[in-house]
């Protein structure tokens, strides 16, 4: 019995069975990032740093509008202007340092960061130029393959985190018309198998597919979840975040 259970165990090691966290089918709300200051509309983005335990969150459209911290919990530790016109944010381990996308062909930035995971409010360029598919695309990063990821007409767009090269494209399988995708944001998981997460605005679903382009799983988000065409998406640190406009809040749905 032992030595069928050992077989077993190491048949599901090797096939990436074991340690494939599904995403929850229902994911439910465990977090709330309240945007303090008044300006701008359309969240674009939340990174967190596991280092500091601080939760970032963007608003896009203008180098004033709001880039606030929280901690763990959804306190807020402090607000700022972000410094830049960002449209995407993550953080980068290696860099030890939070990175985001700008529109069109500003490029890639590292923002400056104090000793305690604070941004100081300035930045310097990674990448110039126009390394994106779309003017409005908002980059997820995969740390592990260094590969900034865009979403963009039914397909995932792959750059090279290091110096934007183009490095593939992957056709997705969609599961529902794309005029009911989230047309600007794609979020990284980091879950083997269901890598990479969009949001069906329609039908307040969110599809996972794998670094092939497979489509995975599916969760359902509760119908008073509140669902955006463009922006208001994001992923980070296991969680769905969904920002609402009117109330200016980002809710987390805890999927991992």
């Amino acid at each position: 019995m032992k030595n069928l259970l050992l077989t077993l165990f190491l048949s599901a090691l090797f096939t990436g069975v074991v340690f494939s966290q599904k995403p929850l089918t229902y994911p439910p709300a465990v977090l709330s990032l309240a945007i303090e200051q008044s300006s701008g509309t359309n969240g674009s983005a939340v990174a967190w740093n596991p280092t500091a335990g601080l939760y970032y969150a963007l608003i896009a459209g203008n180098s004033e509008y709001p880039l606030e911290v929280f901690n763990q919990t959804g306190g807020s530790v402090r607000q700022m202007e972000a410094g830049i016109d960002l449209r995407g944010l993550w953080w980068n381990p290696k860099a030890k340092a939070l990175q985001g996308n700008c529109p069109g062909e500003t490029g890639w930035v590292q923002l400056d960061s104090d000793n305690k995971g604070i941004p100081t409010g300035s930045s310097s360029f990674l990448v110039e130029g126009e390394h994106q598919p779309d003017f409005q695309s908002v980059a997820a990063f995969d740390a592990k393959k260094k590969k900034l990821v865009f979403y963009n007409n039914g397909a995932l767009y792959l750059y090279n985190a290091k110096n934007g090269a183009q490095a593939g494209t992957v056709q997705l399988p969609l599961p529902v018309s794309q005029e009911n995708i989230n047309f600007t944001t794609v979020g990284f998981t980091g879950k083997k198998n269901y890598e990479y997460v969009l949001l069906d605005y329609d039908q307040q679903k969110l599809y996972f597919f794998n670094r092939s382009g497979a489509f995975t799983a599916e969760s359902q988000l509760p119908y008073d979840a509140v669902t955006n065409d463009a922006f208001r998406f994001s992923f980070a640190n296991g969680i769905a975040f969904l920002y609402d406009a009117e109330e200016r809040v980002w809710t987390g749905y805890k999927v991992f």
